[in-house]
């Protein structure tokens, strides 16, 4: 009887044991379940705020570019104003790892661009370079290459001047191309300027103004401008001093001092041939 209660006890005893061995076994292979499920779901989420990081840092991104094209060019009836365009760019999150805003801390910089000045930046040369080897660094190419407008227009500026690149004309006209025919008013202006002085091109007056007309009724101030000069000049267009009194006039309201000075000679001569005809 002893050995009998005493082999049902170890019989118990074994499958006890065996029970908790498979418990045990069962609960780690549940917690590893479990643990597996909340670092899949930490990635997840994490994936998740990054990605919504991401976009919010795009939109920014988006926002403050147009902000700087409307402070350099006019655009959005803002008056042209290099102090206000350089605080953006200097305020612009992770500016330092954005291609874009290198690019323009560049031009800034540069002394041979006197249009892009603020009382905040010395011209210094060497600077101006690396903030162009900057934005290659940070693939501006590849940005460009993926679509992104204003890292199109940039380029095609960098290869039109030299800029952290080798100068390369028919490469500055395929990214102002591509920008320009996305809408980019910038790109459409820069791309009428290369037609207008046949740089990388033959020089073509009625292309110039087509793209030159695309930019200035989106109210890119440059444009508005070199309008004007084509059809006070007759250039690619039938000549027209009324309507480029029109079209100085919308760059001069926008803050563009050459405009401003085009019209009053504009105005003055035409005031001196009415007053020769009266004499006459």
């Amino acid at each position: 009887m002893k050995i009998e209660n005493s082999s049902h006890f170890t019989l118990k005893s074994n499958f006890l044991v065996s029970k908790k061995i498979k418990s045990h076994a069962q609960n780690t292979y549940e917690r590893n379940i479990i643990n597996s499920i909340k670092v899949i779901a930490s990635a997840v989420l994490r994936g998740k705020m990054n990605e919504l990081y991401q976009k919010i840092i795009n939109y920014v991104y988006e926002i403050r570019t147009i902000e700087i094209d409307e402070y350099l060019y006019g655009l959005n009836r803002k008056k042209i104003n290099m102090e206000k365009a350089y605080d953006i760019i200097s305020d612009v999150p992770n500016s330092e790892s954005n291609a874009i805003i290198n690019f323009w801390k560049g031009r800034f910089t540069d002394p041979g661009f006197v249009r892009f000045k603020s009382s905040r930046v010395e011209e210094n040369e060497t600077r101006a370079i690396l903030f162009y080897r900057k934005a290659v660094e940070l693939d501006i190419e590849g940005m460009a290459e993926a679509g992104d407008k204003y890292a199109q227009v940039c380029l095609g500026g960098m290869y039109e001047c030299g800029d952290g690149v080798d100068r390369n004309c028919s490469r500055a006209l395929n990214w102002y191309r591509k920008a320009a025919e996305q809408g980019y008013a910038l790109a459409q202006y820069n791309l009428g300027f290369l037609y207008e002085v046949g740089y990388g091109v033959d020089l073509n007056y009625i292309t110039a103004v087509e793209w030159y007309r695309k930019a200035a009724e989106q109210g890119h101030a440059d444009a508005q401008n070199n309008l004007g000069w084509m059809y006070e000049s007759g250039a690619g267009i039938d000549e027209n001093d009324s309507t480029a009194v029109e079209w100085y006039c919308k760059a001069a309201e926008q803050g563009y001092a050459h405009a401003e000075r085009n019209l009053d000679r504009l105005m003055s001569r035409t005031k001196n041939i009415r007053k020769r005809a009266r004499l006459c």
